[in-house]
């Protein structure tokens, strides 16, 4: 991390940014009338990756290191949470279009941000004057002093002053004397994970870099003066200027370097690429911060989720020797390019293997072994899952190491849903027993989800349902049009219109499709809460298996798209057998799982791309199926296929009244059909082909099929 100037607003945006201002001020002045504008700057080419030398604020990483680099606001505009978890909903809003609240960060560090923003100071945030937006005036100096965040800001403090790294690559916090400092150095590396292990190994191989020019510097002064100049004038850019990759770190070790050798020093000063002054400056520094080991120190191997705030993110599954998978098979994440988290979907036929992954992924990282033993395992068995940060295996002989291990080293919420959903309202009190409250819900179909209902009462009346957010993304997921609210009628949580009040629906009686999919939603927010207040904020991991289950039509094609919406930081892997879930996946999620010719368990990659239609969806590679008619049909075609070749072969099976029938029974089954047209075009040049070909006609043969398609493709190109 290093030290940036932020300048003034470039003219490119000032005038968008005055006509943005007066949008967003007109919401805030009346929250409930407005609707509330969103951030957006067209293009990246501005000055601020100019400001930013086009590198993440706070971890360095450029464009090629990382999955992307985006505007981000400092002081978050929405939902702004404190270490408690308390909400500040619009605190910040105000502030969405002030240029010096901008930043430039990498899609993981915005991701483990998210809407973070405690502050020390006993008066909390400071500088929102409500209903009269316009009168706030941003100054970051003034800010930061009366709110002290703990979320380090490199556009107003020296990183130099608060941080140093190891040779291997570790960010430790430089103890300060003045108050608060190393609590904000400390919650500013855990809450951005500044020791992820891609990080680590990223700065490493800087570093590592950096020394061999230092000790160039060394081999050729001994040879010819002259030579060291390419070395010189890297070391100059390093010290003076900011567009080296992990410059924050390069600039520590040459400062270490200068600090320990007094001839490195003179050939800088000789060199002006430091003055005496500097060169004194630095040496001082590190005799003040003794602790610091002059030639480096040794450091600890930074193990699965280090000094983190313990958080997994899974970027790999690999599973073989696992019940019925038994050659190995691998999942990727793909590298997301936004800010929200990406899903795996896995589709395929029953019986591929789709909940064994889903089930062996749950196990490995929560430590459930409700329904797994040491049989389900081959000898060579082996559950690999791949984080940020690490990974964790899971072995034969090892399930009891691995479980502790898992159990002692996360603190993600790891979640799992099986096809079956049901409320714990559902069950009788005498239906409930102790069996059926073991394992989760994805292991134990039977285990019941929370009690809906109860606990919406539960929320509203304990004040927290409106106030962090929690009915408003129910609301997003059920009810898109905004034409329902829920409230308590008569001591009950009711779905209420807005359009017509005397519409009132106990939750209990709602449609089992409304009730299940609140219930998921309540259920997962409800677990999420025991760690997080804010649902945009919150993290983990969520495997649900037949997420279509219950679902209309119209609710399958956008459950993906609300689930993302309300959980955008949570990642969700998925199974599924619905063409209308996956039609709005992006690059890189769907993965068909199939049984090879010796019936093993198989993994493919597929694309879906955008526009393609539910039935092209059946009838491709995802689903296979042959056709999307009902089998009556089909079979009417069967035969009429038969007729036709029988005709062809002037053969006494062929029946032309038979024919007819059966040509006039499919014209009618299509009539409403595309397929009907493609169906007469079929005939025409089917009965062409036989009479061309009769004698040596094979309808199974490829030649055959490619003749048939290369004469419907040139039929219906004409």
């Amino acid at each position: 991390m290093i030290r940036i100037k932020k300048g003034e607003i470039p003219d490119m945006l000032r005038g968008t940014f005055i006509k943005k201002k007066e949008i967003l001020f007109e919401y805030l002045r009346d929250t409930s009338r407005v609707k509330r504008p969103s951030f957006v700057v067209r293009g990246k080419e501005t000055p601020l990756y100019q400001e930013f030398n086009s590198k993440c604020a706070f971890c360095e990483s450029k464009t090629k290191s990382v999955d992307g680099l985006n505007y981000h606001h400092y002081r978050p505009t929405y939902n702004a949470t404190d270490r408690h978890g308390e909400i500040s909903k619009n605190h910040y809003t105000w502030l969405m279009y002030e240029w010096d609240n901008l930043y430039l960060v990498c899609n993981t560090c915005a991701r483990n941000k998210a809407n973070y923003f405690p502050v020390i100071k006993l008066n909390g945030r400071f500088g929102l004057i409500e209903g009269k937006p316009e009168s706030n005036e941003f100054d970051r100096e003034v800010l930061n002093e009366k709110e002290y965040p703990l979320i380090f800001d490199p556009c107003h403090y020296d990183p130099e002053e608060w941080f140093y790294y190891s040779d291997n690559g570790t960010i430790h916090l430089l103890v300060q004397n003045n108050e608060f400092g190393a609590e904000r150095s400390s919650y500013t590396i855990q809450c951005l994970d500044l020791n992820r292990e891609q990080l680590i190994e990223s700065r490493k191989k800087r570093i590592e870099w950096i020394k061999n020019v230092i000790d160039q510097v060394k081999k050729n002064n001994e040879i010819s003066e002259f030579q060291s100049e390419d070395e010189a004038s890297i070391i100059n850019e390093v010290l003076n200027e900011s567009h080296e990759e992990y410059c924050g770190a390069l600039r520590f070790i040459v400062k270490r370097k200068i600090a320990s050798d007094g001839t490195f020093m003179n050939w800088l000063v000789e060199k002006k690429i430091i003055t005496k002054q500097q060169g004194k400056e630095i040496k001082d520094f590190f005799e003040k911060n003794s602790f610091i080991k002059i030639q480096g120190q040794k450091e600890d191997k930074v193990i699965l989720r280090s000094e983190s705030l313990g958080q997994i993110r899974v970027n790999e599954i690999r599973i073989k020797g696992f019940r019925a998978i038994k050659d190995e098979v691998t999942l990727q994440f793909p590298n997301t390019s936004s800010t929200r988290e990406n899903w795996l979907v896995l589709i395929g036929e029953n019986g591929s293997g789709k909940s064994t992954i889903l089930q062996a992924v749950y196990a490995c990282l929560s430590g459930d072994w409700y329904n797994v033993s040491e049989d389900d395992f081959e000898d060579y068995g082996i559950i690999h899952i791949g984080t940020d940060d690490g990974y964790i295996t899971l072995r034969k002989n090892e399930i009891s190491d691995t479980l502790t291990s898992v159990k002692k080293g996360s603190n993600t919420p790891i979640l799992g849903y099986g096809p079956i959903r049901l409320s714990l309202s559902d069950y009788s009190d005498s239906e409930l027993n102790p069996e059926l409250l073991e394992g989760s819900n994805l292991v134990n179909p039977l285990r019941p989800l929370l009690n809906t209902g109860q606990w919406i009462k539960d929320r509203i009346l304990k004040g927290d349902f409106d106030k962090n957010t929690i009915k408003e993304s129910l609301l997003k997921l059920v009810d898109r049009d905004n034409t329902y609210d829920i409230h308590l009628v008569d001591g009950k949580a009711h779905i209420v219109s807005n359009l017509d009040e005397s519409q009132k629906h106990d939750y209990q009686y709602l449609s089992t499709g409304f009730r299940q999919l609140l219930t998921l939603a309540c259920d997962i927010i409800d677990s999420l809460n025991l760690k997080y207040n804010d649902i945009q904020s919150a993290r983990g991991i969520v495997l649900l298996d037949e997420i279509e289950n219950h679902l209309h039509p119209k609710w399958k094609n956008r459950i993906v798209g609300q689930l993302r919406e309300i959980f955008p930081m949570v990642q969700f892997i998925v199974a599924t057998h619905e063409p209308l879930c996956i039609n709005s996946l992006e690059e890189g999620e769907v993965f068909l799982t199939k049984r090879n010719e010796d019936g093993k368990v198989e993994i493919q990659g597929l694309e879906v791309p955008k526009g393609t239609k539910s039935s092209e969806i059946l009838t491709g590679e995802w689903f296979g199926l042959t056709s999307t008619l009902d089998t009556k049909t089909l079979d009417l075609m069967e035969r009429h296929r038969e007729m036709m070749y029988s005709k062809a072969l002037k053969s006494e099976d062929y029946n032309q009244e038979e024919l007819t029938r059966i040509e006039s029974e499919i014209a009618s089954r299509l009539s409403n059909s595309a397929d009907r047209t493609l169906f007469g075009i079929f005939k025409e040049e089917y009965k062409a082909i036989l009479t061309d070909s009769v004698q040596s006609l094979d309808f199974n043969s490829k030649s055959f099929r490619d003749t048939l398609k290369a004469k419907l493709k040139s039929k219906l190109d004409n």
